[in-house]
């Protein structure tokens, strides 16, 4: 199973995205038939990452929406609902993004990943941004950069001051 699933990363590391999510999908199915959770948990993630790489947002969408009973621990809702923010983001549907950063930041939270509070502190301000909160935007700038500030990482702190003036 894992010698499989790295084929199937490696096609998706070659850039031979249609290859790499018929590859996707063919595990989804087999998961679904032999009744395995954690085959189709796999497939959908793979899927998702597929259609996100390939620019085809809405179908990113589609499946990861699927995946979401299944997460098992909080850092992988953290990681989830950071990726549906994103993509909702990338279509210009920016309450969905914000919700979903919340989402993701509550996970991070309680997963206590500084990383993942960071990264949905930033989703929820870029959305925030696009929807003319600059208040709630900059709060949570403000709060990424704070946790910067903490993990003493420079390099990030000076792409979201940047940001944050933008």
């Amino acid at each position: 199973s894992s010698g499989i699933n790295a084929e199937y990363g490696a096609l998706l590391e070659m850039g031979n995205l249609d290859a790499a999510l018929s590859e996707h999908k063919d595990d989804l199915s087999i998961s679904n038939s032999i009744k395995s959770d954690e085959g189709k948990a796999r497939a959908l993630d793979n899927i998702g990452r597929t259609y996100a790489r390939k620019s085809d947002y809405s179908e990113a969408i589609k499946y990861w929406e699927q995946r979401i009973p299944m997460n098992k621990t909080v850092l992988e809702a953290a990681w989830l609902y950071h990726e549906l923010g994103r993509c909702c983001l990338e279509l210009g549907k920016f309450p969905e993004a914000s919700s979903y950063g919340e989402q993701s930041l509550d996970s991070a939270k309680l997963a206590s990943d500084d990383n993942w509070q960071i990264n949905s502190s930033v989703l929820i301000a870029q959305a925030e941004v696009k929807l003319s909160n600059d208040d709630k935007a900059l709060e949570n700038f403000n709060r990424a950069l704070e946790i910067a500030k903490v993990l003493d990482d420079k390099a990030f702190r000076m792409l979201l001051l940047k940001q944050s003036k933008m």
